[in-house]
């Protein structure tokens, strides 16, 4: 915190005391503040978006398995008879099972997920500290997380994980907690942890977007935006996100 080039980022003057110690184990002034950070509610989020495209009549929805999609030199034709220039499949860890994108490896990673109830904890910044502690804007409830788990993508909540987190809010809190709510998920990673789109080598019609992990809120706009100047202007992507160039 005290390289120069972290201070655009860190709060100036840094509240003192930083840390509410009777609400928290930690000192005083133990840590950092940054600026200009928050979070994205992407369920809300996608649901708003979801309901503006439906509006427009832009949206629409089926389950199309991936094996009865035909990829030809026109396009890609559904099983419905449509043939659409570009499908571009956005599955997140269920395309480890993709019958077009079998080459890409993968290292998927499960997360679990608490959501709690915390009224005397007052507080309204997220926390890091051996993981997160993110206040829902009720001043009641808060999330925390994660956990890694590697050898699995069964999103089932698991009790072991739920007992590890807690454990980690009460080296956190001083104030006590109801957990209200847990759950799993899987984050989407690729081997060298980096996002791959672009179109399929040998079927251009098919198009891939996928790996963002866990950082997908950062990284997705960038990566959408530049798949979307690729697919529609032609538009070179970064090497190292370009699918062609990482099979």
């Amino acid at each position: 915190k005290d390289l120069p080039a972290f201070r655009p980022w860190l709060s100036a003057p840094t509240p003192s005391p930083l840390i509410d110690v009777p609400r928290f184990h930690a000192e005083p002034d133990d840590g950092f503040e940054m600026r200009g950070s928050g979070w994205l509610d992407t369920r809300g989020w996608l649901a708003a978006s979801a309901e503006y495209f439906r509006s427009l009549g832009l949206r629409r929805t089926a389950d199309i398995p991936a094996a009865e999609i035909t990829p030809g030199p026109d396009g890609a034709r559904l099983p419905d008879g449509t043939v659409a220039g570009t499908v571009i499949f956005c599955q997140g860890h269920e395309a480890a099972d993709h019958p077009f994108f079998r080459w890409v490896s993968w290292k998927s990673a499960k997360g679990d997920i608490l959501t709690l109830a915390a009224p005397d904890l007052k507080e309204r910044r997220i926390v890091h500290r051996g993981g997160w502690l993110l206040p829902l804007g009720d001043g009641v409830h808060y999330r925390t997380g994660s956990t890694y788990e590697w050898d699995t993508r069964d999103t089932t909540p698991r009790p072991e994980a739920r007992a590890l987190l807690e454990n980690r809010l009460r080296a956190l809190l001083r104030t006590p907690f109801r957990v209200t709510a847990h759950h799993g998920g899987i984050r989407p990673i690729i081997h060298q942890s980096k996002a791959l789109l672009g179109r399929h080598p040998a079927h251009p019609s098919l198009a891939f977007f996928n790996g963002l992990g866990s950082k997908g809120v950062l990284h997705g706009p960038l990566c959408a935006a530049s798949l979307a100047a690729h697919l529609a202007r032609g538009a070179e992507l970064d090497p190292e996100l370009d699918l062609r160039k990482n099979t």
